[in-house]
């Protein structure tokens, strides 16, 4: 048994047992779900692969702007335009955010005063969904999960996601 990789009408790729194209009877077996399962496992290591080239590419492309920058530096240029194309070293000023609680409270009275609050403050995603997970768990505790709305924050969407892990190798093998 084989799968058939299928794209659909809407450009998503999709994988099928062979024997179960143009057959409307064909019933999923265990077979083919471990087929799909393997599937999975050789999509996912190729993808770590990929990402590790990634990110060695990535390294080698920001060694080389570094010395493109140092090159421009100790010919005095800012830019240059070469057949492949033009580079220019830039500085640009950047601030990271405040990292203790005083900090926080200053930089928010700040923006308070500058009627500036809302405009720039912002919650990070990850730690919202951690604080309304914590919120909602409190909520079922006193029987009110069902119920349990945060202000300005719209009902949750649920979804469903398979969590992949990889069989561990006993020490003899």
């Amino acid at each position: 048994m084989a799968l058939q990789k299928m794209t659909t009408a809407d450009g998503r790729n999709t994988y099928v047992p062979k024997n179960a194209i143009n057959n409307p009877e064909y019933k999923i077996t265990v077979e083919d779900l471990d087929e799909m399962v393997d599937m999975v496992f050789t999509v996912r290591t190729e993808y770590e692969e990929a990402k590790a080239e990634s990110a060695r590419m990535y390294n080698e492309l920001e060694a080389l702007k570094f010395q493109v920058t140092t090159y421009l530096k100790a010919l005095d240029r800012e830019d240059y335009k070469s057949g492949a194309g033009t580079v220019k070293a830039e500085t640009r000023m950047r601030v990271k955010n405040p990292q203790t609680p005083e900090d926080k409270a200053k930089l928010n009275n700040f923006l308070k005063e500058r009627d500036l609050f809302e405009q720039y403050v912002s919650v990070n995603n990850q730690t919202l969904n951690a604080f309304f997970k914590a919120e909602y768990n409190e909520a079922v505790k006193r029987g009110e999960g069902m119920t349990y709305k945060m202000p300005g924050v719209p009902d949750p969407v649920f979804s469903e996601e398979l969590r992949v892990t990889k069989n561990r190798k006993s020490k003899g093998e």
